[in-house]
């Protein structure tokens, strides 16, 4: 049987009972001490009365006037403090009977029955010189030890509560105090056991403690510096199976699981092919140590131009590769005119004459798009951007037959800004379950419908995060969800995800701190998703904001974990409640060393008690997998081919 009481209360139960049990005796003692005393009182007190009466009455009876004599028994014991008295003349026999009135009770019931305080009666003889005239019988009644004692017992009790009230508070400060280092062991426990492991604890000034202390702070330590491996185990992993040792970009690999999603996406963009001949003649001429250090360097540059939307990759010594989703094509040629110039300046050309040792061919998607085919394009495109000397760049044009529309940052603003005031948004929402098939929540997609003309988010976010106005779209999307949540009560969370723009927006943090305050109740019902790159490169922002979020009893995940190359050690100071992997991570798994990659990523994430959702999960087989390598949710079209899973309106 389980024992829920506290060492705290045990103790002051002990402590209670043991001045109740003191209490007990104490007052039994006194009780019948002071009963006894009464009782001997009334005894005296009877015995000299009736002394007195039969003093009074001797003339009185001696003279036969028994009329005289009835007057002084009534006034001598018709008092509350005697029940009768009988008079009988020894000459002539005679009888007189005296009844004396019955007092109002002067304590209560139970506790005369409890008393139990017997009548004291008597007879005595009256004579004159020597010679019997009568008998005087009297018979008490207690009223003056119950109301003595009754007294009395009333203020022993008062007493004694007063001490008991006053003692067990005392107590409860002392051994609120006294316990108060086992508290904070307790409470270090408690964390340990879900996976916390960020405070240690200060030394007890009880020796007792002391050794405890050192084993808890010995424990989270170690815990701490194992956590620590495992996410540099992982990050090892990702580094070594995605990342280019030299220039810290990402390698070909990823970039192809890159390219490759984005065409199954149906996104729009481009990518940029670039190749440096200067790093060439580097690497040729003065050695690879020299190489390496001018790609360091020229790398650094490169992701100096790069929106963190970008994803870019050194695919040899001299190319690289920029993937630019939803960019238009003036974009494109802005991006490829800003290459060109980093390129410049790793030649030591001072007057500008020298021929630009680099180009870069610039491809836009088609509809059919295939990785193989998009390549072939940038490949012509760079003998292209050769071939022109004044400015050595190639744009490979989307089709001509494209219905994908091409707008500029300003135009999709206002395309945007015009929807939030017609409301022209829809909704849509994909489920996230768990590996029973289980939903776990919805995660919603927005999209402008205007006419006959849809405008996914993907199409404009980058826009908008590109001019830093992402707030109002998401406030837009947040009072919509709540909204959906007000009529329609789904039966699980709705994921809503947040820019960057507002998560490094002071005026945004004020008004969601305003709105989930004033809806207490939607807080399981709400998840905020934050893109990886804000735990990254704003922390400051990024930690502020999950306070607030988690300081209303919200709960918040992070979307494109994995995405950044950065360390995920992070996780430890956040603790989100679920990180959404990036999908290059889930695609191609049977390859052992990416399957090693997500493996460990899974474990340092469970290892802290967050889950670890799975993204763009197409397939029961990738979903089995995926299973096997420690994933807990899944989110993608597989959901949409299993028909037990129970969904919520929305």
């Amino acid at each position: 049987m389980r024992n829920d009481m506290t060492l705290y209360k045990q103790l002051l139960t002990w402590s209670s009972g043991a001045f109740i049990a003191i209490s007990i005796v104490l007052f039994t003692l006194e009780f019948q001490h002071t009963r006894n005393d009464l009782i001997e009182q009334q005894a005296v007190q009877f015995n000299d009365t009736l002394d007195a009466a039969t003093f009074a009455l001797s003339p009185y009876l001696q003279g036969e006037d028994t009329k005289e004599a009835q007057t002084i028994i009534k006034k001598i014991f018709d008092n509350y403090n005697y029940q009768s008295a009988t008079l009988v003349s020894i000459t002539s026999g005679e009888s007189i009977n005296f009844d004396f009135k019955e007092p109002k009770d002067s304590a209560p019931g139970w506790f005369i029955t409890l008393s139990n305080i017997e009548p004291a009666q008597k007879t005595v003889q009256i004579t004159s010189n020597w010679q019997p005239l009568a008998n005087l019988k009297v018979i008490s009644r207690p009223t003056f030890v119950y109301e003595k004692l009754w007294n009395n017992t009333k203020s022993i009790l008062f007493a004694l509560t007063f001490c008991g009230v006053i003692l067990i508070a005392g107590l409860s400060l002392v051994f609120r105090r006294i316990l108060m280092p086992l508290q904070v062991i307790q409470i270090s426990a408690q964390n340990l056991a879900n996976n916390k492991f960020d405070e240690v604890l200060e030394t007890s000034k009880y020796q007792e403690l002391n050794d405890v202390v050192s084993a808890f702070n010995q424990m989270t330590k170690q815990l701490r510096a194992h956590f620590e491996q495992q996410s540099e185990e992982a990050d090892k992993l990702r580094v070594r199976a995605y990342q280019d040792p030299v220039s810290g970009l990402a390698n070909r690999k990823y970039m192809m699981t890159q390219l490759e999603s984005w065409i199954e996406s149906g996104a729009t963009g481009g990518i940029a092919l670039l190749n440096v001949d200067q790093l060439d003649e580097v690497y040729s001429k003065e050695g690879y140590a020299q190489g390496d250090d001018l790609t360091r360097s020229f790398a650094t540059s490169l992701m100096e131009i790069s929106s963190d939307e970008f994803n870019i990759a050194r695919l040899n010594n001299s190319e690289f590769m920029l993937l630019a989703p939803n960019t238009s094509d003036e974009d494109m040629l802005e991006l490829g005119r800003a290459m060109l110039n980093r390129a410049a300046e790793l030649q030591n050309d001072p007057l500008d004459v020298a021929p630009l040792q680099a180009a870069v061919a610039l491809v836009m998607k088609h509809t059919n798009d295939s990785i193989s085919e998009l390549l072939a394009r940038a490949d012509n495109g760079l003998v292209q951007a050769r071939a022109n000397r004044e400015e050595p760049i190639f744009l490979v044009p989307a089709d001509s037959h494209e219905n994908q529309p091409s707008f500029g940052k300003q135009q999709w603003k206002a395309i945007v800004d015009e929807a939030i005031a017609n409301k022209q948004f829809t909704f849509s929402y994909q489920k996230a379950i768990d590996s029973n098939n289980q939903m776990m929540h919805q995660e919603v997609f927005a999209a402008i419908q205007k006419d006959d003309t849809r405008y996914s988010a993907g199409q404009f976010l980058s826009a908008l995060e590109s001019l830093d106005k992402g707030q109002d779209f998401d406030m837009h999307i947040i009072d919509a969800v709540f909204e959906q949540i007000d009529i329609y009560d789904p039966k699980y969370p709705i994921a809503v995800n947040l820019t960057q723009s507002s998560v490094n927006d002071t005026g945004f943090m004020r008004w969601l701190n305003q709105k989930m305050e004033a809806n207490p109740e939607y807080a399981d019902r709400v998840l905020f998703e934050i893109p990886e790159i804000c735990f990254i490169k704003q922390q400051d922002n990024t930690k502020l904001l999950c306070n607030i979020i988690s300081s209303h009893k919200y709960s918040f995940g992070i979307d494109n974990f994995g995405h950044n190359f950065g360390s995920i050690g992070y996780l430890n100071a956040y603790r989100p409640a679920y990180v959404k992997l990036d999908f290059a991570y889930t695609t191609q798994i049977d390859d052992n060393e990416k399957a090693d990659v997500v493996f460990s990523i899974a474990r340092t994430a469970t290892n802290l008690s967050i889950t670890t959702i799975a993204s763009r999960v197409e397939t029961m087989e990738q979903k089995n997998k995926l299973i096997e390598l420690e994933l807990g949710g899944f989110q993608g079209f597989v959901t949409e081919q299993i028909n037990n899973v129970t969904e919520g309106q929305a």
